[in-house]
């Protein structure tokens, strides 16, 4: 039995060296991604607001519409 607990010890040890480099490779890449894709979000965000603002103003105000 205790042979049997040693060989599972080993494997799993075994297997957090390969899982835990793994994850780490794979990681990173994986949070840039998501890092740059969030950045661009918040962007676009930004950009949102910035033309609501700007038709809020255009509206309460007496500027004349340039389309027209």
């Amino acid at each position: 039995m205790s042979d049997a607990i040693g060989i599972a010890v080993f494997q799993l040890g075994v297997g957090m060296m390969v899982a835990l480099p793994l994850s780490v490779v794979l990681g990173f890449p994986l949070l840039a991604i998501v890092a740059r894709q969030w950045l661009r979000l918040q962007h676009a965000r930004m950009a949102l607001r910035q033309a609501e603002a700007g038709i809020r103003y255009r509206l309460s105000s007496d500027i004349p519409d340039p389309a027209c």
